[in-house]
C-alpha cells in the first residue's frame, strides 16, 4: 500500500479527484519527496478542491475547453475531454519533474563520509611563555629584552623560560610538532539536496 500523509487536511481535486493523502507530489523526482517535505500532491489552499498541478496546467490555457466556468461537469460528463485533460497533465506534470531533476544536477550534491585515522604525534616543548602582568604578578625580574608573541588575537610581551620556574596560571606553553597521520575515508551516502528548489508555491 503507498504511504499515507499524516500531515494534512484531507484534500480530493475536482479535477482530477487524486488526494493530498495517497498521491505522490508528481512535480518532483521520487528520490526528492521526502527531502522537501512536501512528499505529496499539494493543494493551492487548505481543505481546497482545486490541485496545484490542475490549476497550473488550467492557468496555461493549453485547451480552449480549459476556460469554460463548468470545466469541472465536463469533465465528469465528456470522456474526450477527461482524456484530453488527463493527458496533457501527464505531460505537465512530467515536464515539471525534468525540470526540477536539470535544476538538481546543477546544485553541489552534499556527501557524508565517516573517517579513520590512525597516525603518531611528535610534540618538542620549547618552554613557558610569561607575559610581562604574569612575570608581576610572581614577582619575577622582567628584563630590558621582551619577546613579542601573538595569541588569540592579541600581541604579548613577555620572556620564554623552562619549567623549572612553575608554570603559574597564564603562562602559555610553547611547543612544535611533527604530526604524521593516515586516515581512511568511506563514502556512505551522497545526495543531491534540493533545498534551493524543492521550495515552491503556487498561487491561482
Amino acid at each position: 500500500m503507498p504511504p499515507k500523509n499524516q500531515n494534512a487536511s484531507h484534500c480530493t481535486c475536482k479535477y482530477c479527484g487524486r488526494s493530498n493523502q495517497d498521491t505522490p507530489n508528481p512535480w518532483l523526482p521520487p528520490e526528492l519527496r521526502e527531502q522537501s517535505g512536501k512528499a505529496f500532491l499539494q493543494f493551492r489552499r487548505e481543505r481546497g478542491k482545486e490541485c496545484t498541478s490542475c490549476c497550473a496546467l488550467i492557468r496555461s490555457k493549453k485547451r480552449d475547453f480549459y476556460d469554460a466556468p463548468d470545466l469541472e461537469i465536463s469533465l465528469q460528463n465528456d470522456q474526450r475531454k477527461k482524456d484530453t485533460f488527463q493527458s496533457d497533465l501527464e505531460e505537465f506534470e512530467a515536464k515539471k519533474r525534468d525540470d526540477f531533476t536539470a535544476k538538481s544536477n546543477r546544485i553541489p550534491a552534499k556527501r557524508v563520509e565517516a573517517s579513520h585515522s590512525t597516525g603518531f604525534k611528535m610534540r618538542m616543548v620549547m618552554g613557558y611563555f610569561w607575559p610581562i602582568d604574569v612575570l608581576r604578578r610572581e614577582r619575577k625580574e622582567i628584563p630590558k629584552t621582551l619577546t613579542t608573541i601573538t595569541y588569540n588575537g592579541r600581541n604579548l610581551r613577555g620572556i620564554i623560560l623552562d619549567s623549572s620556574h612553575g608554570t603559574p596560571i597564564g603562562v602559555i606553553e610553547m611547543e612544535s610538532y611533527d604530526d604524521k597521520t593516515a586516515s581512511k575515508v568511506t563514502l556512505l551516502y551522497k545526495f543531491v539536496s534540493g533545498a534551493n528548489y524543492i521550495s515552491y508555491e503556487f498561487t491561482c
